[in-house]
């Protein structure tokens, strides 16, 4: 109703193990560990949160435009890309 979007990340996505400091993806990591250390970069991560993380910057990966250009993500396919516009900024003299 208010132009929100919908984003659905992959049913497989691994948002909990993946660091969202610098995408090293972990191998495996059980249910019952809420706390992981990242063997690449060292950050402690809460395996809920860093989850949240990961899917917030899925999301907005997904359907932020830049200078008016589609999104990067799987939201919206078109055949073809509509032309893109030159954007100039309005500069006016005091």
């Amino acid at each position: 109703m208010r132009g929100g979007k919908v984003v659905v990340a992959d049913r497989f996505y691994a948002s909990s193990k993946t660091c969202s400091a610098c995408s090293h993806k972990l191998d495996s990591l059980l249910l019952s560990v809420r706390e992981w250390t990242c063997p690449a970069c060292g950050t402690i991560h809460d395996r809920d949160v860093n989850a949240a993380v990961n899917l917030y910057n899925n999301a907005v990966s997904s359907t932020v435009s830049v200078c008016g250009e589609e999104g990067a993500g799987s939201v919206r396919k078109t055949r073809v890309k509509p032309a893109s516009a030159k954007q100039e900024v309005s500069f006016v003299p005091a």
